[in-house]
């Protein structure tokens, strides 16, 4: 559970637990050239995990009336992209959990309806937009900002990015418990987004401070070599990254294959998984996912340093590695990942 920034109220619900790193890839351009972009930068004051909970400055903007997404978001390698989400102003008729309000990459929200639905949605992933196109529909708001269709998903979600005047993005993406409800998911992501388009008109959007061990201050994609490609069957070597913006995630796939590797830096709590050991003197949990028709999952996640934010407890760093194979190689996509944690583990930086 959490507790909302402005009220105190305290909201209970259970997290839907879904597989991370599905999300629309931006494959034009890293975090490295996005930090160094030329736009203007806010100049109000921005809080920071340090903050022991004090209330938030609100960021004043340099071009109010065409906001880019480092006006309106600061650094996006430092970007919060839980503090552009408040349960509390989510419809009255939702349950809306936010159970670890930090994250790297994406936010994750619990929803339930009043008719007994129950959704994730992820906010974050800052990206340059893919819906521009004539096939996704644009809905201009205020500020230069614009609410886009996102990347076409599976049935039971729905996609949405808001777009800033430079065209990089926040995607909002909804997907649906099918076994607890139904709902048309595009109703909850359009209305999280035009939430999160108030929260960054209102200058809510947070920077984090990273400690000198954190996973924060290093680019996913420069980690992997093509030693650990190769641990991946059927992905090759030389297989070229589809980067993230922040840096925070990196993602690697052979389309003829339908090998893929995608690695995650996150926040949360200890990880938990099917099993668990010690690697490399860090606690490593791996999970087996069962197949679909078209493919194989695993994922193995370990431990990292401790994260500071407000009164939060037990939070840590955690960093993710999920590997996908043909649909009957879940041992094998287990192996391979382990491989890749064997590798990576002892690169990182210490505990």
């Amino acid at each position: 559970m959490v507790m909302s920034r402005r009220t105190g109220v305290v909201c209970g619900a259970f997290l839907l637990v879904v597989v991370a790193g599905y999300s629309a890839q931006n494959t034009a351009g890293g975090h490295k050239s996005a930090g160094s972009a030329s736009e203007p930068v806010s100049t109000g004051a921005v809080p920071s995990s340090q903050s022991s909970g004090a209330v938030p400055s609100r960021r004043v903007f340099a071009n109010p009336n065409e906001l880019t997404a480092q006006d309106a978001l600061g650094d996006l390698t430092l970007l919060n992209p839980c503090s552009v989400v408040d349960p509390d102003a989510l419809p009255d008729s939702w349950i809306a959990v936010i159970d670890i309000p930090v994250a790297f990459n994406f936010c994750e929200i619990a929803v339930t309806t009043k008719e007994g639905a129950v959704l994730e949605v992820r906010v974050g992933k800052p990206r340059l937009a893919a819906g521009t196109g004539k096939n996704q529909p644009v809905r201009a708001r205020e500020a230069g900002i614009s609410i886009a269709s996102g990347l076409p998903e599976i049935h039971g979600s729905c996609s949405r990015e808001v777009v800033f005047a430079d065209y990089f993005a926040l995607g909002v993406h909804a997907s649906i418990d099918t076994s607890m409800g139904t709902t048309d998911p595009c109703v909850v992501s359009d209305t999280i987004a035009d939430h999160v388009v108030s929260e960054v008109l209102d200058g809510r959007a947070e920077s984090l401070t990273f400690s000198e061990h954190s996973l924060g201050r290093l680019d996913a994609c420069t980690l992997v070599g093509p030693d650990l490609l190769a641990a991946v069957p059927g992905l090759g070597a030389d297989a070229e990254p589809a980067e993230f913006i922040a840096g925070h995630s990196c993602w690697w796939e052979n389309v003829n294959t339908r090998a893929m590797l995608d690695l995650e830096f996150g926040v949360g709590h200890l990880p938990v998984g099917h099993s668990g050991t010690t690697l490399h003197g860090r606690y490593t949990a791996t999970t087996q996912y069962a197949d679909s028709e078209q493919i194989s999952m695993c994922e193995v996640s370990g431990e990292h340093v401790p994260f500071e934010y407000e009164n939060e407890m037990a939070i840590l760093e955690r960093v993710t590695i999920f590997v996908q194979l043909p649909a009957g190689q879940g041992g094998q996509a287990c192996v391979a990942a382990t491989a890749v944690a064997d590798g990576l583990w002892q690169t990182l930086p210490p505990l």
